[in-house]
């Protein structure tokens, strides 16, 4: 590691800690104006979308990555490519919206038309907003991709404080984001002139390519979609649009821990074309240093969680506290599942494996929860959740454990990151 990546690194981290705090204040504003009633309401939309966007683009942004990673496309390839998958993906999501609302479908019918094909056009644009920073970091542009990233976060905060806070309903709330997500594209196509139709690598065969690749990482995706939203799905057959508001602050809350292993894995990926025993290296000193950090938050959680939550949502979503302490723990788990999935998805080019492994969690959480969201409501949905990331976490590490030899406690080992930070910073000095 040199003092080019160190810089890069430093880019990258400081910008997501920007980012974190730019998206919780939005999450605070759609939350206080849009009251847990309205919050709900736009918990589902966000589910809904995120599945139908999931469902038709089929992960295409992991072949996309792959080939652009391996020097097979360009910049301005890998962005036609995600622009067209992706526009594909919009055109039929919205037929599907039309053609299932014929349908007497229960869970749809709570939320309006016009509801839903907002949160699609909102879910389109951020994919494509968040996997072009991605394509950035892939040609190692780590501190054009970590300032606009900032930008990004901070017009949505802005245009939310200008149009919700005078028009309090979820569907201008989803204008205010797609505004946003638009003016950041613009900036993406105009500062890295990505829009050239005459490129000789745009051609079948890699789109071929593609949505093959995009199949075999589909489930890896469906996995993380069900982390991240079956609860709010599940929660919908049982419980009204206040209770979904109060478990979607806290899944919120939660989920942000996967912000620190996604700005790694933007590092971990470009760097790792070594050989299998350094990637493993690295794969063992950027699980432990996650677990470490995100055992200190965790424990933040338990001790001032209450205070927490009253500062940012009030005391309207007080029942959120619990929640969020249960959350908390799988989600310290599902960031450690991160770098094996970039490990397996994006640098040795065998998504299926993840795949077939994500499939295993997916089935035991939709089903657990189904059985316990019932019975035990929001405390059953949440300890359901959590039992099932840190599950999936010992899986994977237990399935990439017999491939490889290196010991359980390597993926533990402070020791490792201590010593390791300090003959960095020792050369630094130097």
């Amino acid at each position: 590691m040199n003092k080019y990546l160190f810089s890069s690194t430093m880019y990258l981290m400081s910008s997501q800690v920007l980012a974190i705090i730019l998206s919780l204040s939005t999450q605070i504003i759609l939350a206080r104006q849009l009251m847990p009633e309205g919050r709900g309401v736009y918990a589902l939309c966000i589910v809904y979308a995120s599945l139908f966007i999931l469902s038709t683009n089929l992960g295409n942004e992991f072949g996309i990555r792959f080939l652009l990673l391996k020097k097979k496309i360009r910049l301005f390839d890998s962005f036609f490519y995600l622009i067209l998958t992706l526009f594909i993906s919009l055109s039929v999501s919205v037929f599907l919206i039309f053609f299932l609302r014929y349908f007497d479908i229960n869970f749809l019918q709570r939320v309006s038309a016009y509801q839903i094909i907002l949160a699609l056009f909102f879910s389109a644009t951020n994919v494509m907003c968040r996997q072009t920073n991605v394509l950035l970091t892939i040609e190692k542009k780590f501190k054009q991709a970590s300032l606009i990233y900032v930008m990004d976060e901070l017009l949505k905060l802005i245009l939310l404080l200008l149009i919700v806070s005078r028009f309090k309903s979820v569907e201008f709330a989803f204008l205010s984001l797609i505004i946003a997500n638009i003016i950041t594209l613009a900036f993406y196509t105009l500062f890295f002139d990505l829009i050239r139709l005459n490129s000789e690598n745009i051609c079948l065969d890699n789109l071929r390519f593609i949505y093959k690749y995009g199949f075999h990482s589909f489930f890896t995706n469906l996995s993380n979609l069900a982390n991240a939203h079956i609860g709010t799905l599940v929660l919908s057959i049982y419980l009204n649009n206040y209770k979904i508001g109060i478990y979607s602050v806290a899944y919120g809350l939660a989920s942000r821990f996967q912000v620190l292993p996604d700005t790694l894995n933007r590092i971990f990926v470009p760097i790792s074309n070594d050989k299998e025993e350094k990637i493993n290296e690295k794969l063992s000193l950027f699980t432990s240093f996650l677990f470490y950090v995100m055992l200190i938050v965790v424990i933040i959680i338990f001790l001032y969680g209450d205070f927490i939550v009253k500062i940012l949502f009030g005391n309207d979503y007080k029942e959120s506290v619990l929640i969020l302490k249960i959350l908390s723990v799988g989600y310290l788990f599902k960031t450690l599942t991160k770098p094996f999935e970039a490990l397996y998805n994006e640098i040795k080019g065998k998504p299926i494996i993840i795949s077939i492994l994500s499939v295993f969690g997916t089935l035991i959480l939709g089903l657990s929860m189904l059985i316990f969201s019932k019975f035990y409501g929001l405390i059953g949905a949440a300890i359901v959740a959590s039992v099932t990331l840190t599950l999936m976490f010992l899986i994977i590490l237990i399935f990439h454990k017999r491939t490889q030899k290196i010991k359980f406690y390597k993926y533990f080992n402070l020791i490792d990151v201590l010593n390791y930070f300090y003959l960095f910073f020792h050369k630094l000095k130097r």
